[in-house]
């Protein structure tokens, strides 16, 4: 369980994981943030990390997210 103190520095963890394209692991830290808090900015980044680890992303891809969508 993430207390409120820890959040930030999960959520940040989480989201370098993300932009680094280690898209499993940051999924495993969004969910978990997901679980305990309902945190709904992880729940947008696990949604994306499901969606990468589907279909990843170019080598050359700048952490920039396009809408399939509206």
């Amino acid at each position: 369980m993430i207390d409120n103190l820890d959040i930030l520095t999960v959520f940040e963890n989480a989201l370098a994981k993300y932009r680094a394209q280690q898209f499993v692991e940051a999924k495993i830290i969004f969910d978990e943030l997901v679980q305990s808090k309902t945190d709904v900015p992880s729940r947008m980044y696990l949604e994306r990390c499901s969606e990468y680890i589907s279909n990843p992303p170019t080598v050359d891809w700048d952490g920039v997210y396009t809408a399939k969508t509206k």
